[in-house]
């Protein structure tokens, strides 16, 4: 019971400081004049990310939950006080730390799995996997069958059996194991090994055979074109696209308008939606509050003009 409470205590004090330092970082953004100067804007993001993780590992925390949040915050509100040249390198700056880091993380995994004199614990290793690829499907099936109760798009049978195949375990679960140190030196070896290996197993065997996974469910078209990074519709891609050819931002913003009073008019009814959902309070309120003092896109300010009559005719109806 008490090991319970101890977790919720330092994950929800490990969200409170990654959203907190989040409003921070966005309303310093938008009070100020840093816009104006792209360089000064790029390195006070990178401060505002490490004084975030680095405040939650002082206090104990967890500093990769922290950072999680942190980021959902900035996308939601710092990133529209950001000028548009801070848009487009931040984006690729943050990218290749990150695919660096990791690379990095992978590296030293490498070199453990030759160098390590730690005793593989195989009947541990072998555990860890069944039970990883057990607490998967124990989690994703119940969860998508409560949320398909509600969703109009349905997540099909296919879907769920390649979200319990896809689970690969990434570089970090090896990082934060190398911290520890307490306990039996034995037992934090094991911890070690086993991690290591479940990583070498899922991302080797279980990516090795995603594309022939993928084309036995017949998802792969699908997914490909839901993970494109370079989605035409997409509004970095846009930004860029438009800085390319001289257009600037406001070539962007005109688009991104005629991109929302088209899907309005062509279907009306999810925006409604969305507006008497249960979750319509907090829109509300980020609408009215949140986003005027932090930052933000909203998306009902720059609905067309003809979309109220269509909001009422479809409440009537």
């Amino acid at each position: 019971g008490w090991l319970l409470l101890e977790f919720l205590g330092i994950s929800c004090s490990s969200v409170a400081v990654g959203i907190g330092v989040g409003l921070l970082c966005s309303i310093v953004f938008k009070k100020s004049n840093i816009s104006a100067y792209h360089t000064y804007e790029v390195e006070l993001l990178f401060l505002f990310t490490f004084g975030c993780f680095a405040l939650a590992e002082i206090w104990e925390l967890s500093g990769v939950v922290a950072l999680f949040f942190f980021a959902i915050t900035l996308s939601h509100y710092n990133y529209y006080n950001m000028s548009e040249q801070s848009k487009i390198s931040s984006t690729y700056v943050f990218e290749a730390l990150a695919k660096g880091s990791e690379s990095l993380v992978f590296l030293y995994m490498g070199i453990s799995v030759f160098s390590s004199k730690a005793k593989w614990d195989v009947p541990f290793l072998i555990l860890g996997v069944l039970f990883c690829v057990a607490g998967r499907v124990c989690n994703i099936l119940p969860m998508s069958f409560l949320a398909n109760i509600k969703r109009t798009k349905k997540i099909s049978r296919n879907m769920q059996v390649f979200m319990c195949f896809a689970g690969l375990r990434g570089a970090v679960s090896y990082a934060l194991s190398t911290q520890l140190v307490a306990g039996d030196r034995r037992g934090i070896e094991a911890i070690q090994t086993t991690t290591m290996g479940i990583i070498v197993c899922t991302t080797f065997i279980l990516g090795g055979s995603t594309e022939r996974v993928l084309d036995r469910l017949k998802l792969k078209n699908s997914a490909d074109d839901a993970s494109s990074p370079r989605n035409e519709h997409s509004y970095g891609y846009q930004l860029h696209e438009d800085y390319a050819n001289g257009g600037g931002a406001s070539s962007t913003s005109s688009a991104l308008h005629s991109n929302l009073s088209s899907s309005f008019l062509s279907n009306p009814s999810s925006h409604l939606l969305r507006r008497n959902s249960f979750h319509s309070w907090w829109r509300n309120f980020d609408d009215k509050f949140m986003k005027p003092a932090f930052g933000g896109d909203n998306e009902y300010l720059r609905m067309p003009p003809e979309s109220d009559q269509l909001v009422q005719d479809l409440s009537h109806a």
